[in-house]
């Protein structure tokens, strides 16, 4: 079995999941764009072009860890429960493409 913990702080949280996340509902307004993802709840609302204003709520794919423990052998997607990452609101760039490995942005 594959350490989902390996190199992770103290106080980060993670699940393993054989379900790839997908965008269940996409509503984009030229700036503004609304995102629901699932099968676990996952929620964002991004205002900007470029450098954007985003809040999101809800379970995200931890892309990084899913690359590392897949490289391993083992397919699924490790899921982030950590509670400062459950719900955030930032200032950075996003990426215009709807992908599992990017829900919350770059």
């Amino acid at each position: 079995m594959v350490d989902l913990y390996q190199g992770a702080k103290g106080y980060e949280r993670f699940f393993f999941s054989r379900w790839r996340p997908s965008v269940i509902y996409c509503l984009n307004l030229g700036l503004a764009r609304l995102l629901v993802w699932g099968p676990y709840p996952f929620i964002s609302l991004t205002i900007g072009w470029r450098w954007c204003f985003q809040m999101y709520l809800g379970i995200k794919c931890d892309g990084s860890r899913t690359t590392m423990i897949n490289n391993l052998g083992t397919p699924g997607y490790v899921m982030v429960l950590t509670l400062k990452e459950l719900a955030a609101v930032r200032i950075h760039t996003t990426s215009p493409l709807l992908d599992w490995n990017n829900q919350g942005g770059q």
